[in-house]
């Protein structure tokens, strides 16, 4: 018999649920603290550094820029400036360790990560006309991100 318990708690711990994925090409400044994650894939700038993204609560200052992707960990104050020049893909979405507990739920850094194959890969993604492999796409390209940026220690 062994002395090792393994708790799993109830529902589905670490599935992820989209709220919504689009594409956008917009202008506006706007503060947000929204109440889920988002995981953004630039895949042009118009060779601009003029679309800032602001952490409200340690005044940092970010770059867009083409070939990166950036996560807003749900429960963040940021101010988006963005202008029509600046091209993503974003994931709006859950990712619930217990019933209504984000695993991010107010981590408190912004990340930023050049990485041009995942966001090729998110807008491939977006032109997937079957429905159920699109959402499998997404769901991966989002497990490998969480996976690789898995808060330490676990948020209780």
């Amino acid at each position: 018999m062994s002395d090792i318990s393994l708790f799993i708690p109830a529902g589905n711990p670490g599935e992820i649920s989209f709220v919504c994925i689009f594409e956008e090409i917009v202008e506006f400044k706007r503060p947000y603290k929204l109440p889920y994650n988002t995981l953004a894939g630039i895949w042009d700038d118009g060779g601009l550094d003029n679309s800032p993204l602001n952490d409200l609560d340690d005044n940092t200052r970010y770059s867009r820029r083409a070939g990166w992707i950036y996560f807003t960990p749900a429960g963040k104050n940021i101010l988006y400036e963005t202008k029509k020049n600046l091209r993503y893909i974003a994931i709006h979405f859950n990712m619930e360790l217990y019933p209504g507990l984000d695993v991010f739920l107010n981590c408190p850094e912004v990340i930023f990560e050049y990485a041009p194959e995942p966001v090729l890969k998110m807008q491939d993604t977006f032109r997937i006309t079957d429905p159920y492999c699109r959402t499998s796409c997404y769901r991966e390209i989002c497990l490998n991100f969480c996976n690789r940026h898995w808060p330490r220690p676990r948020p209780l």
